[in-house]
């Protein structure tokens, strides 16, 4: 539980799903941009192989059918990796922005960066 200062109230802090597969590297960016935030989620495991992307329940909630996939608290839902990671960046030292330059190659360096990391060192073995 949390305690907020204006409200003197618990509540507890808000949970996201993270729909994915630990064997997808553009999952595992979702889920370690995520840990690195320390971002408080739920994963879930969807297996593609077992067509679970093309069950009703998953298609009603994401039309598509890809993974990964976030579904928030309040409902609203975001697919594609990333746009994932760059909407829970936002904010962070992860996602600068500069007034003077929105669109400097500092404002997506981070974000690509983990992109990177992950796709090329998830498969190494």
């Amino acid at each position: 539980m949390v305690r907020t200062a204006r409200q003197g109230r618990e509540r507890r802090p808000r949970v996201m799903k993270i729909f994915g597969d630990l064997g997808s590297g553009n999952c595992l960016k979702v889920k370690y941009t995520a840990d690195y935030l320390r971002l408080p989620y739920t994963w879930l495991d969807v297996d593609i192989l077992k067509g679970e992307t093309h069950t009703p329940q998953f298609l009603a909630k994401f039309p598509m059918g890809r993974i990964p996939a976030v579904e928030f608290d309040d409902g609203r839902r975001l697919a594609e990796s990333n746009a994932i990671v760059r909407y829970l960046a936002r904010g962070s030292a992860l996602l600068t922005s500069s007034t003077s330059r929105p669109r400097s190659r500092r404002y997506a360096a981070p974000s690509r960066a983990i992109a990177s990391i992950t796709s090329t060192r998830i498969f190494e073995y």
